[in-house]
């Protein structure tokens, strides 16, 4: 058919398809258009995912080959962009990295499936996660990889862990009792410490409130001030609360807990038991009520009744006595006796409790099968009503037993505790100090007539006297934390002792004139050696002194002088456990004592002045010289020597020391 043929409807129709087939053309244009668009979006929008400062992202196909990586990935690298597209991506790594990553790379490309690993590199650690990348069919075309820095959180999370782990080691194993309380003022945390100071476990503090665990009156006080924290304050108080039964004082201090809000979540708190301190503190000050005793009481009844008072106040002396033994007659007296069920003056001392503890030298708490048991055994023999508890000390004066002091109960078998052992025994020394010294003192009265026992009973006193101080200065010296102050506290102690020496000779003395001053020095050097906690395997002592005898006037200076110069040496001389030798000689020629205090040690400083020294020691041993109107000589060879001479003169008093 031609064109000239056509009908004019066939005409219509053919244009009617031409316009749908252009139609079509545009369609498709447009959609061509369209997905170009959308495809430089995508781009777009994967350029800006790869530059995002956050993550390091690269993107490679499966020989390796970078497609795309970002400027995080890049500078991580130290390289550019440029420098790194078109390469292969494990050549930028060490070995063993490289072949990590690849093994992981090609583990997605087969599976399809995104992996995630932790990773080091290059002193930084990475949170890595592989996707897969499909391309038209379905198939893996590439990876994308994509590292975050995660080291700052790592270190964070390890100093965080560390911090919880102190944390736990200081709540655990503090020695103090620590605590956590909600706002309903109920336990929730508990450390190790208070769970031994209940003597259970923390299953059995936790959610107990203070009345639960101390009892409605110490409890509420407690609450009361814990409400006072829960609105803010920090509480600092001392109460004291039956723990088990046995009253304990405690040093405590509370916090509020707070959210990071700020708002009150609950209470922390610390608590430190100070009953052992406070009874320190107790029977510090019994010590001293009983050497003051000395001074207050005209008899040794008035005496033994100011004891049992100062007593009472950290052992219970319902039941008390003080008995004396007459070892020539084998006989107990009870010089003083407060008793509920007996009432004995004298008895055999035979193989009774308080004559066990005579024979054994050692303390004694004794409950009713205790008793019971030795009976038995037939080591002892009871008298009088038997008690529930017996408790008994010895009274010793230089390691001799005088006697027993003791305290009873006939109705509560745990009156006292091993802790009233030690309470008592600690003060048995001071009670036998005081018995003998009251007991000099009547001595004394007795024998006004007899001049040579009054002087022996006075120099006896003048010594015990001293030794009131020097036990004084001991007691108050374990109180002092200060290294300096403690030093002067144990260098006074000796100076007093070293006079307790000397009156202690002269009062063994027969001849009240003159002291054995060979003997003096030899208990002087070890009493030095011992106070000094020095072993006598490091420093060799060499005495040379024979034959002198001094009076009180000259014995006082001179000791004081080998006590300062002797306890310089012992203590300077030889640093560090060194070893050496220290040789003191005394002789007398031709009216003249002859002194030599010598080390074998480090020296003494060149900058030591004799005629002006700065030290008290050597203040005191010149002031002493001169007293004695001697020489004082210092010689620095091999060690340090110090030479004292001096004449036997009349001394009117040995005067201000």
């Amino acid at each position: 058919m031609t064109y000239s043929n056509k009908t004019r409807e066939q005409l219509l129709k053919e244009i009617d398809l031409l316009k749908d087939i252009i139609a079509e053309l545009e369609k498709s244009e447009t959609e061509r258009k369209r997905a170009e668009e959308a495809l430089r979006e995508s781009e777009a929008r994967i350029r800006a995912l790869l530059n995002a400062p956050t993550d390091a992202m690269i993107l490679i196909d499966s020989a390796g080959i970078v497609l795309a990586v970002n400027n995080t990935h890049a500078e991580w690298l130290k390289k550019s962009i440029d420098e790194i597209i078109g390469k292969c991506v494990f050549d930028f790594f060490p070995s063993d990295i490289a072949e990590f990553r690849k093994a992981r790379t090609n583990e997605v490309f087969n599976t399809g499936k995104p992996i995630h690993f932790v990773e080091s590199q290059k002193g930084k650690i990475f949170n890595t996660t592989v996707y897969p990348v499909f391309g038209a069919k379905g198939k893996v075309t590439a990876v994308a990889i994509y590292a975050r820095d995660i080291t700052e959180r790592k270190q964070a999370e390890k100093e965080l862990s560390e911090s919880e782990e102190i944390f736990r080691a200081v709540f655990y194993t503090a020695q103090d009792s620590i605590f956590i309380k909600d706002t309903s003022l109920r336990y929730k945390k508990v450390n190790t410490a208070m769970e031994e100071l209940f003597g259970v476990g923390s299953e059995n503090l936790i959610n107990k409130t203070d009345i639960d665990l101390f009892g409605e009156e110490a409890g509420k006080h407690v609450m009361e001030s814990d409400k006072q924290v829960l609105k803010g304050e920090i509480i600092e108080e001392f109460p004291t609360k039956p723990v088990n039964g046995v009253m304990h004082s405690f040093h405590t201090i509370k916090v509020p807990l707070k959210d990071p809000e700020g708002k009150i979540t609950g209470i922390c708190g610390i608590a430190r038991d100070v009953t052992e301190r406070k009874q320190a503190e107790k029977i510090q000050k019994t010590l001293f009520n009983i050497s003051n005793a000395l001074n207050t009481t005209d008899n040794m009844q008035d005496l033994y009744s100011k004891i049992r008072e100062f007593l009472g106040d950290v052992i219970d002396t319902t039941n008390f006595y003080v008995a004396l033994y007459d070892e020539k007659t084998d006989m107990i007296s009870l010089t003083f006796d407060v008793d509920e069920k007996d009432d004995y003056e004298t008895f055999p001392a035979g193989k009774t409790l308080t004559k066990y503890v005579i024979k054994t030298c050692k303390p004694l708490l004794a409950m009713k099968d205790v008793v019971e048991d030795l009976t038995k055994k037939g080591v002892i023999e009871t008298i009088g009503t038997p008690s529930e508890i017996w408790l008994g000390v010895p009274l010793k004066i230089e390691n001799k037993v005088i006697g027993v002091i003791a305290v009873q109960s006939y109705d509560d078998p745990h009156l006292y505790t091993e802790k009233d052992i030690e309470i008592l025994t600690f003060i048995s020394e001071e009670i036998a100090l005081s018995i003998d010294k009251k007991r000099a003192e009547e001595q004394i009265k007795k024998n006004l007539k007899e001049k040579e026992v009054l002087l022996q009973e006075i120099h006896h006193r003048v010594k015990n006297n001293m030794q009131v101080i020097s036990s004084l200065l001991r007691l108050q010296s374990r109180y002092i934390t200060d290294g300096k102050a403690l030093e002067f506290f144990k260098n006074s102690q000796n100076r007093v002792r070293s006079m307790v020496l000397i009156h202690e000779s002269l009062y063994q003395s027969k001849d009240l004139a003159h002291i054995d001053f060979a003997e003096y020095v030899k208990k002087l050097t070890t009493q030095l050696l011992s106070s000094l906690a020095i072993y006598k395997s490091l420093i060799k002592l060499k005495i040379n002194v024979k034959d002198i005898k001094m009076d009180i006037n000259l014995a006082i200076p001179c000791g004081l002088i080998i006590n300062e110069l002797v306890s310089n040496s012992l203590k300077y001389a030889f640093p560090e456990g060194r070893k050496g030798e220290l040789s003191i000689s005394f002789t007398y020629e031709n009216q003249t004592y002859i002194l030599y205090v010598k080390d074998n040690g480090i020296g003494i400083s060149e900058k030591i002045n004799l005629k002006e020294p700065k030290t008290l020691g050597l203040q005191l041993v010149n002031s002493l010289t001169k007293q004695l109107h001697g020489t004082l000589e210092l010689e620095k060879v091999k060690g340090t020597c110090f030479k004292i001479t001096f004449k036997k003169t009349e001394l009117k008093t040995y005067g201000k020391v």
